[in-house]
């Protein structure tokens, strides 16, 4: 099979790349404390229930599905960078249409906006660090990307609440998200390649793409092993678990919350100056069956320092799998890198909503011990799951990172 496609040579990445993606991951990924921190403001804004803002996880998470379906076909057709400058502009655009928006469906489309822009910078990030960064410099790169991602959480959960505090809601959007998403706009703008991709004019070629991946053994024992894993309820059964089995104020689940993802933070760094030593699939495997352990064991402790104790080593050691993952999926099959990070993002959402699905309901029949056996179980399908996979990094020519 001959591909159609045309390449120009692919610049190096300048030193300020990364750093300006991990600039412009915090600016994207800012929504999710956004919202629960002032879901209540909105629903008094506009004069509606705290539930119905519930809505706006929906078109935001939507809205990620939708472009991360599309991605697949316009990261073929488009350059990279011009996608991903694409990807940050819709945060931007949102970031200032929140701060006007004058009822809820309107804050609803820009939340969704948001939502398709964090699609595109998620799929583009990890398509140009697979293809312009060597092998052995990658999982720094990607670990330093995810970093900004979950700095968002903790700077985002400080900020927020005291901007909104001292000037409303809306001025979080104009003095906070605004200003950030436009550095990291400009930042990614002026630190990328020029030429960030290919073009490809054959359209026939679009499913081919598609096919290329679900038919490889490997990278489709990824994808499964990705929705199966997908479960991302943990964090929330675990705060409510403070509250009711340990009867904890408000005030101790946000430290308690901060803590595990700074926690998170360190492994992930951690993680990506492993995988040059030991490669993707052992750290995943050996991640992945600790982090089952103290998964299922945090919610049988009968003892609060003991759980507190329990939450933080699973929140390292959950960092191996998801930054490891990320390093064994970019270089699965590199020609169709783009495709193939567009149908993660698809399969790792949907697993997520089923996943937080069935361990919900499960809560509300049974018990958070049962709810804990299924998420590890889970979680230990997915990583003997893993052992289908190509290790990318495994009998690789690695330079000290």
């Amino acid at each position: 099979m001959s591909d159609k496609t045309f390449s120009v040579e692919k610049p190096s990445l300048g030193r300020l790349t990364v750093p300006a993606l991990t600039v412009a991951s915090f600016a994207v990924n800012i929504s999710t404390p956004t919202i629960n921190l002032l879901a209540v403001d909105f629903a008094r804004t506009f004069q509606v229930s705290t539930g119905i803002t519930t809505l706006l996880f929906t078109a935001n998470s939507a809205a990620v599905a939708i472009l991360a379906v599309a991605m697949g076909f316009l990261a073929i057709r488009f350059r990279h960078k011009l996608l991903l400058l694409t990807g940050v502009l819709f945060v931007s655009i949102s970031a200032l249409g929140c701060f006007l928006a004058p009822n809820l469906l309107s804050l609803q489309f820009f939340f969704a906006l948001e939502g398709a822009g964090t699609a595109m910078f998620v799929i583009m990030n990890g398509t140009i660090i697979g293809d312009y960064l060597p092998l052995s410099k990658k999982p720094k790169a990607i670990s330093y990307i995810i970093g900004g991602q979950l700095s968002a959480t903790i700077i985002g959960t400080l900020v927020i609440g005291l901007i909104a505090c001292v000037g409303g809601w809306r001025s979080v959007f104009l003095i906070f998200i605004l200003p950030v998403s436009i550095v990291g706009l400009l930042l990614t703008f002026y630190s990328l390649p020029r030429d960030s991709g290919r073009q490809l004019p054959d359209k026939s070629l679009y499913l081919d793409y598609f096919k290329r991946v679900l038919s490889n053994r490997s990278a489709a024992a990824a994808l499964v092993a990705t929705f199966v894993g997908g479960s991302g309820a943990f964090v929330l059964f675990a705060l409510a678990f403070y509250r009711e089995r340990f009867s904890q104020p408000l005030n101790f689940i946000v430290v308690a919350n901060l803590a595990a993802v700074s926690i998170y933070i360190v492994g992930n760094l951690v993680a990506g100056r492993l995988v040059n030593r030991f490669g993707t699939k052992p750290l995943i495997i050996v991640g992945g069956f600790i982090t089952a352990g103290f998964a299922i064991s945090f919610f049988f402790a009968n003892q609060l320092w003991l759980a507190v104790a329990l939450n933080m080593f699973h929140a390292f050691f959950s960092a191996f799998p998801t930054t490891a993952g990320r390093c064994l999926v970019v270089d699965q099959i590199p020609s169709t890198r783009s495709t193939m990070l567009s149908l993660v993002l698809i399969f790792g959402s949907t697993g997520d909503a089923l996943g937080s699905a069935v361990l919900g309901s499960l809560l509300a029949l049974f018990s958070y011990q049962i709810t804990a056996i299924a998420a590890g179980a889970l979680g230990i399908l997915a990583t003997c799951i893993i052992f289908l996979t190509k290790d990318p990094y495994k009998n690789s020519t690695r330079t000290p990172s």
